[in-house]
């Protein structure tokens, strides 16, 4: 008898994408960031290396005001540092349009062969940046009005909830655009609005504050090393003379490496595997607006094994034409 094919590395299984608890949502995210954690780290090695050294630098300049003073070269290689930062703070942002590539392709089983060709923009990078300067206006209008409304007490109480509120409205509109390639900018703020409804607006304030608790408990080493190194830049002046910097810079080197781990590729990585999940049961929750993304009838049951794995309550009279635009059922169960 024939052996089977080998699947390929990085072709996912079927998975039921219905809709479950937050808590399956969650884990499942984390569960397939771990199976992930090899193309993803690849993927952030470079940014993480580059970040690591340049970061390690500019803290270790910073906790030596004497040397910056001594020396204008070393001023003038502090100001080059803080370019090269800047730079390093879009490549970080470049990473994560790379990540919600690959993420969503992931979901959608439709990863490519080759890791390095996620790196290649492609049409959807300019629809993201403006995205993202939508989102950072409106976050700094806000923002402005907050501080103003904060000295009057309510007002500022008010923007602080209207803000949040907005903010869990359009917290998927990134996500549709990725996930659904036809979609337009504008489109995907009111697709996001759709599918955070008022029904759905605790369960994703929930998911957020969850996974804001996992990635803070992940960065207490970071933090404790740094806070370490603080207190050593001041103790250690005294009697470790000339050994004080190397030691200082070998430290925050670890510091910063361990805290762009958790914050690029745990909170980032693992967050988009759980925000592509929570899309897709939002989807499914919303299931009588059309998605431009057709989903198949496999996708949304999959088998009763994995069906009871995740927690997927649905079944075969739930996903009905009542309920299902027509386009996602097979057309012999119609």
């Amino acid at each position: 008898m024939a052996e089977p094919p080998l699947q390929p590395p990085l072709q996912p299984p079927a998975y039921p994408y219905g809709p479950v608890p937050v808590l399956d949502i969650v884990s499942f995210g984390f569960r397939q960031f771990i199976a992930q954690i090899k193309p993803l780290a690849l993927l952030s090695l470079p940014i993480i290396v580059s970040n690591t050294v340049i970061g390690a630098a500019l803290n270790t300049l910073q906790l030596a005001p004497d040397a910056m003073n001594k020396s204008v070269a070393t001023s003038m290689a502090m100001v080059a540092l803080i370019g090269i930062q800047l730079v390093n703070y879009l490549l970080i942002a470049y990473l994560v349009y790379v990540y919600l590539k690959y993420v969503c392709d992931w979901f959608n089983g439709q990863v490519g062969e080759h890791l390095w060709d996620y790196f290649q923009p492609d049409d959807r990078l300019w629809g993201a940046l403006g995205m993202g300067l939508i989102y950072g206006v409106v976050s700094l209008v806000l923002g402005l009005i907050t501080v103003v409304g904060f000295f009057l007490i309510l007002p500022g109480l008010v923007m602080v909830l209207v803000d949040v509120y907005l903010s869990l409205r359009f917290s998927q509109a990134m996500m549709v655009y990725f996930m659904e390639p036809k979609i337009g900018v504008m489109a995907a703020f009111g697709k996001s609005w759709r599918l955070v409804n008022h029904d759905q607006l605790w369960r994703v304030l929930g998911l957020g504050l969850m996974m804001t608790i996992i990635i803070s408990l992940l960065s207490v080493p970071a933090i404790i090393l740094e806070a370490s190194i603080g207190v050593f830049s001041v103790v250690g002046n005294g009697f470790m003379g000339g050994l004080r910097l190397p030691i200082i810079f070998v430290g925050l080197l670890v510091s910063t490496f361990i805290s762009l781990v958790i914050h690029l590729m745990f909170s980032t990585g693992a967050g988009l595997m759980v925000q592509a999940r929570l899309y897709k049961d939002l989807v499914h929750r919303l299931a009588h607006v059309p998605s431009d993304y057709p989903v198949s009838q496999a996708a949304l049951l999959g088998d009763d094994g994995v069906n009871q794995q995740f927690g997927n309550t649905l079944s075969q009279d739930t996903l009905s034409q009542d309920t299902l635009p027509q386009d996602t059922l097979p057309q012999d169960t119609v």
